[in-house]
Order: structure tokens, then sequence, then C-alpha cells
């Protein structure tokens, strides 16, 4: 292979790395594309591939580009409406051609959604970039340098006197070196793109007249190696001759010959024998002495002939040579360098290993990160020290590195700590070759990631508890972006509308299509308020599913403004509230149910009420009847023992007459008032018995003791006996008296009726339980009703006590 071609092949060579490079940083999660512009602002490699030498859609990322061509500093832009983060950074040179020049630029983009932690995507595109910068600024400068090599050869043979111009020509026809170095990057002329077609398709050499008299143009293909190891032809050479010079050259040239001929036949002879010496065996000789210097490493050397015959020529190659073996050894040590500095960073742990995966060495960094000592690591290999979930696929990208199937790799892997615990680290791995393409070792570059990573799985955890929850409570988010119109939905908000999540793009004209007819505007006129006005956002309405069940929803919201006071998000919850709304339906059907119901029971107990009223009156009147006609049965007794039996019996039924009337008169009908009672009682016998109210006195002591009409009767009957029985023998020994009449509660539920006097007292002769009077076996008759006890106490008067 030619020095053109092998130039040409380097140029290749590079441009297929850094595609390679922008695919398998493409590939990695969270990554949406990677493009690298060259110094033109044109792309030169993009993860998809087709869009290479395209113009970008977005016109300000060219923009852009020429912006740090020109400045050399970084670009961050945030998109989370466009669901887009980018990093534009410079690509500076490394050879001692180009070093610290800005020779092109990277555009990283990266997947960023309002959801997603901006922290943790600045952290990975700063690594992903730091680790592109350092690959794709080694290998932009060598495409630079092979690019700036092919125009300095194109230039020299521009230089020979009867070329009129040479160009370049790559697969797609595009002009990458030229005489006028103004011309490149431009499009081949149709016929020359016919020319080059045929020569890339069919091989061989083309030779064509130019349209200018005179003018002749040479096209040989220029061949390379692809990644199989196939010879392929990648592009085309034009070298463009002046044909009217060259004649020129050769017309006065033979006139020379032609009179020098007879004088060169004398002397040939002659000189021959010190021409043969000086022209071929002196040069052979300096060619011999130099190669020997330049095997012993000196390559500083350079071999001076002045011919223009084949010994010239091959001269001419050995100092080109030379000068080449130079060069590529000066940037062996510069990449040496460079790989030294990273060696010995602070930063990044770095570990250097063998073909076998044998650890050869490893900077401060990397045995810190691990806990082990550089000699206890160059006992160990990679797999020693690395977790057996992640050795499979280590080793599989370690020998594809090795094989030249890659030339770099990265992952996120775990390693084992000298102490026994689980490290997480981000590796990069890039082979190194020596300038005979063979393989040296592999440059390994990890950063402890433990933290993050247990702060993801906690971020996870967390995650999976908030969307645990929002499915135990039936809660949903969503996010609406009032400029791009775009609608996010969680997976929550998919279920309580009866879908799968995805199953469709969610926007808001979907929200609308799903919202109950009789709710759809209510629900508008709240979005506009919210939107327009900053009415607070919190509305219950229904939505209809596919499968016609209607679902209650409560949904809350909030809208985000800009610095000119413009909506531009409105993001809340929706939450299904559809259980709840049925509870209090179902609550609001029993109150409703009660309502009746109470009002049945209230009508029913005024009928019930009117009716014991009724019946109370009714009794009392009965009992008045009976008393009028024991009255009037009365008057025709002569005997005053008989007529005094008729008046005790009129009592008596007065003494009931009068419960059942003072139910009438109040508004409880099972219960008696006996305070008002006893007074009402007392009252009557007084009249009754014609009693001086100045002679014998009535006290009372009566607690607001309500009694029950089936004790009441009998209590009421017990008073008027005893009551009776004081005012009849109690004073008639004395001028006057006094009557007590007393009812108390104790222990909660047990009442105490007490009726005593100061009178004379009862006679010792008389024995209470077994008297024959009625009045006497009446009270006994009713305490046993009352399930009650009596004691009497006969000191100082008479004291009746009655418990029950």
């Amino acid at each position: 292979m030619c020095i053109r071609d092998r130039i040409y092949q380097g140029i290749l060579d590079d441009r297929r790395h850094l595609q390679t490079l922008t695919k398998h940083i493409g590939n990695t999660e969270g990554v949406m594309y990677v493009e690298i512009y060259d110094n033109a602002a044109n792309v030169i490699a993009h993860t998809e591939k087709e869009l290479v030498g395209l113009e970008p859609e977005d016109k300000l990322n060219v923009e852009f580009a020429k912006r740090i061509l020109d400045s050399g500093e970084t670009l961050i832009m945030e998109h989370p409406d466009e669901g887009r983060y980018e990093l534009f950074v410079p690509v500076s040179g490394t050879h001692e051609s180009n070093m610290g020049q800005v020779l092109g630029v990277i555009n990283l983009a990266m997947e960023f959604r309002p959801d997603m932690d901006l922290k943790r995507i600045k952290d990975h595109a700063t690594h992903i970039v730091q680790t592109l910068q350092l690959s794709v600024s080694e290998t932009y400068s060598d495409f630079e340098s092979h690019k700036k090599y092919m125009q300095h050869l194109t230039e020299e043979i521009s230089e020979l006197e009867v070329v009129n111009h040479m160009e370049v020509y790559d697969i797609r026809g595009l002009i990458i070196a030229h005489t006028f170095k103004e011309l490149i990057g431009e499009t081949a002329s149709s016929d020359h793109v016919q020319v080059i077609n045929r020569i890339l398709s069919k091989g061989g050499t083309v030779e064509q007249e130019g349209p200018e008299p005179d003018r002749y143009s040479r096209f040989i293909p220029i061949a390379t190696i692809d990644n199989e190891g196939d010879e392929k032809i990648s592009g085309v050479v034009e070298i463009a001759m002046d044909m009217g010079l060259m004649k020129k050259r050769v017309s006065a040239l033979y006139n020379k010959l032609i009179a020098t001929a007879a004088v060169l036949a004398f002397a040939m002879l002659g000189i021959m024998t010190l021409l043969m010496r000086k022209m071929i065996l002196e040069p052979v000789n300096k060619l011999s002495e130099h190669t020997k210097l330049i095997s012993e490493g000196d390559l500083t050397q350079k071999v001076s002939v002045n011919s223009d015959d084949e010994l010239g020529d091959l001269a001419s190659a050995f100092n080109t040579m030379t000068a080449q073996l130079k060069e590529s050894k000066e940037e062996l040590f510069e990449s040496e360098e460079r790989y030294r500095s990273l060696f010995d960073s602070h930063l990044i742990g770095v570990a250097i290993t063998t073909l076998e995966g044998k650890i050869r060495s490893a900077n401060k960094t990397f045995q810190d990160i691990l806990g082990f000592t550089e000699s206890e690591l160059q006992s160990m290999s990679i797999k020693d020290i690395t977790h057996p979930g992640d050795i499979e696929k280590n080793m599989k990208l370690f020998n594809d590195t090795v094989k030249r199937k890659l030339k770099q790799y990265g992952m996120e892997k775990r390693y084992f700590h000298k102490n026994g615990r689980i490290l997480w680290c981000d590796l990069e791995v890039f082979a190194i070759y020596d300038e005979h393409g063979d393989f040296r070792y592999c440059f390994s570059m990890i950063r402890d990631i433990t933290e993050r990573k247990q702060a993801e799985e906690e971020l996870r955890k967390n995650q999976e508890r908030l969307l645990n929850a929002q499915q135990v409570a039936k809660l949903g988010f969503w996010d609406l972006n009032l400029v791009t119109g775009e609608l996010y939905w969680s997976d929550e908000i998919y279920r309580i509308i009866g879908a799968e999540p995805q199953e469709f793009v969610p926007s808001y004209e979907k929200f609308i299509e799903l919202v109950h007819p009789d709710d759809l505007e209510f629900v508008q006129k709240n979005v506009d308020s919210a939107i327009k006005d900053n009415v607070p956002y919190d509305i219950d309405f229904r939505e209809i599913l596919s499968s016609g069940e209607v679902v209650y929803i409560n949904a809350q919201g909030e809208v985000t403004r800009d610095e000119n006071d413009k909506p531009i998000r409105f993001m809340g919850t929706m939450l299904d509230i559809t259980e709840r709304k049925q509870a209090e339906e179902e609550k609001q059907r029993q109150i409703i149910n009660l309502e009746k119901a109470d009002k049945s029971i209230k009508a029913s107990l005024k009928e019930k009420e009117f009716l014991l009223k009724e019946i109370h009156h009714r009794v009392k009147n009965n009992m008045a009847v009976i008393s009028s006609l024991l009255s009037l049965q009365s008057r025709y007794v002569k005997d005053p023992v008989d007529k005094g039996l008729f008046l005790e019996s009129q009592n008596r039924i007065k003494s009931m007459a009068l419960i059942h009337d003072r139910l009438y008169q109040s508004e409880d009908f099972i219960n008696v008032n006996f305070k008002e009672y006893v007074k009402d009682l007392s009252n009557n016998l007084f009249v009754v018995y014609d009693v001086n109210p100045d002679n014998i006195t009535l006290q009372m002591n009566i607690e607001d003791v309500r009694i029950g009409l089936d004790n009441a009767v009998p209590c009421g009957l017990i008073l008027n006996e005893l009551i009776t029985n004081s005012l009849k023998h109690a004073f008639k020994d004395t001028a006057g008296g006094e009557l007590m009449v007393e009812i108390k509660k104790y222990d909660q539920d047990k009442i105490q009726m007490v009726v005593s006097d100061n009178g004379c007292g009862i006679p010792d002769n008389i024995d209470l339980e077994t008297a024959d009077t009625m009045g006497m076996r009446i009270v006994n008759t009713l305490v046993g009703q009352l399930n009650g006890t009596m004691e009497v106490h006969n000191s100082g008067g008479t004291a009746f006590i009655i418990n029950f």
C-alpha cells in the first residue's frame, strides 16, 4: 500500500472509530444520541449513521457548534418539555501539530422528563462526556493529522512543474484534499462523478482529456482495508497534467541530445567507470550506513542523494519513511505521557491489565477504592475482584476489545472490596496498541458509584412505595404543558380509567372525551378559570369508562406561570372517589329512610299520646262519677260510721283520679311528678276532713322524683291512707301539730317515702301488721305490691318509713 493509500486508510479508520464511538455511547441507558462536528461545523459521526453528512434538523445545533469552535466554551441545554438534556463540548487537539486547538464539537443528548432527577442526569452526562472527550480528542487528533498530511502530500505533488492540480475524493464524491484549499468540502463535478462511480464499482485507472487544450487527467483508485480485513476501493485521486508544457520540455531535450550526441560518444567510454562509481556505488553505500544508524534508534538521519533517477526516488522514500517513524515515535511518546498523567490521577482509579486479564499495575486511587495494595492486585486477575454476576459480561467485552472488535467499552459493575463488601463502580476500558497494531495492554478506569447506586436503589424503593401508595389510594398524577399541549399521566390514572398503562398517548382531548356529558361544561369552566384567573382547581366530576362504568373523580391542580405571568404548566392529582361517593349516596338514602321512619314514628307517638291522654281523662272522669255516686249515696246513710266509710272510699277514688289528672295535664304520660301530686292530694284531704291549716301544718320535703304509672297508683293510695290516718287520729288530744311528708331517692334507683307527725302516736297494744282496720290492710298490701318494706317509729309521734 503506497503512502497516499496509507494516509487515506488512516482517515477512514479514524472516521470509522468516531462512528463506532457514537454508536456505542448511543446504546448507553438514558442516551438519545451523540453527534460529532468537524471544524467546519459539519456532522462527521452520528449515532444514526445515515445522518452523517446531512444538515441537522435543529438548525440551532449548527450555530452552537460554530460558537464553540470560536470560543471553546461548553454549552448546557435543558429541555424537559421536549424530553431532552444536551451538552455541547469542544474537542481539543492532542498532537504536537494541533495541541490545544479546538478541532470539533461533541453534542450529547440525554433523556430528560419533568419527573426525572436532573442531578443524576447531569452527573451521568458529565461522566459520559469526559470519557468521550478523552477518546474522541485522541482519535480526532489522528483524523485531523491524517487530513493535514493528505493535504500536504497533495500540495507537494502539485508543486511538480507538469502537474496542474491534484484532488482527493471520498466515497461520497466529496473533496477531502485539493491543491486549492478553498475547494475542500465541495462535491465533484457531474462528469467527474461518473468517473468516480465507475472506479468505485469496477476499479482500475481512468485517463481522460480535460475540457481545456493540452489538459490531461488521470484518476487513480485508493485501496483500503475494511473491518473484515478485505481490500476495497474507498476513494479516488485525480492528477491533472499540463501536456503543453510537457511537450515543450521533451522537444528541447530532443534537440540537446542531437547536438551533443557526437561528443558524448567519445567521452562516454572514458567516464563510464567514473559514473558507475559516482552514481550507483556511493549512494548505495550512503543508504546502507544510514539504515544501520536508524536500526540502532537514531531517527534524525537524512540521506542526501541528488539524482533524479531510481536511486534518488529511493533516497526520497527512505527519508519519508524515517520522518514517519520519527513522527510515530513522538506520537506514541505523547500518548504514553497522556495515559501516564491519567494513571497518576487522584480522581480516577486506574489499572493496567495484560492480554490474559491479569493486573499488571494500579494507581493509588484504584488501590484505595478496593482496599488492596498494588502487590496484592498484581497477583490477581479481573475475575478475582469481580462479582460473579458481572464476570461473564465483563470478560466478553474485555476479550472483544483485545481482539480489536471493540476499541473501548464501558459498564457499571460490582467489585469485591478487600473487607468483603460489594462496591459499585463505573468502568471504562481502552485497548492500547503499538505502532504495528499489536496489543500492548488495557487501560482500565474506575470510579466508585456505590453511594449513587444506593441512592438509586433507595429512590427506586421510594418510587415503588409511592406507586403502591397511589395504587392503594387510587391516586394518580398528571402534568400538562400549556405551551406544547403535551400531557403526562402516571400509571395509576390509566388504571382509574380502566386502561392499561401507556395503552394510548394521553392528551387533554382524550381526558375531555372521558368526562360525563352532564359534567363536561362544569369541568371545562373550572379548567379555564384555573388557567386564566388562577382560581383554585379542586372539583368532583364523573367519567365514563370504555366499559360503560361510571367513576367519580376528585381532581386538584395548580398552574405554574413564567416571569411574565403567562401560564406554562398545569399539574395536579386525580383521585378515584367512587367508593366514597357510593357510600355518601347510601348514607343519604339511609338518612332519607330514617327521616321517613322518624316522621312515621312521631306520627304514631302523637296518635298514642292523644289516646293515652284521652284514656287518663276518661279514667279520671269515670272515677269522678264514682266518687259523686258515693257522695250521693252517703247522703242517705244515717249511721256516722257507715257514712265515714263512704267518705274514705271517696278519698281513695279521688287519690287515684288525681294521678290520672296529673298524667292528663302532663307532657309525660308515663311518669307522675310526685311533688305536685302530694301537694294536691294533701290539700284535698285537708278540705275533706275540715282541717284548719293554722292548727295542723303540712311540711313537705319532696325531691324531683318521677314515679311510673304502675307504682304511682299504689304510692298515691298509701299516701292517702297514711295522711288520712294522721289527720283523723294523731291530733285528737292536742290543739294542733305538724304533718311531714318526705320523698327522696337513694342508691340511684330506690325511693324512700316517709309520712310522720308529732301527734299522740299509735297505742302500744295495736300491732299494725295484724291490724284489722281497712286502711292498714290496704297499706300493707300495697307495700307488698311495690316489693318494698315498711318501718313504723312511735316516738314523739308516728313515722311510717317505706322503701321500694
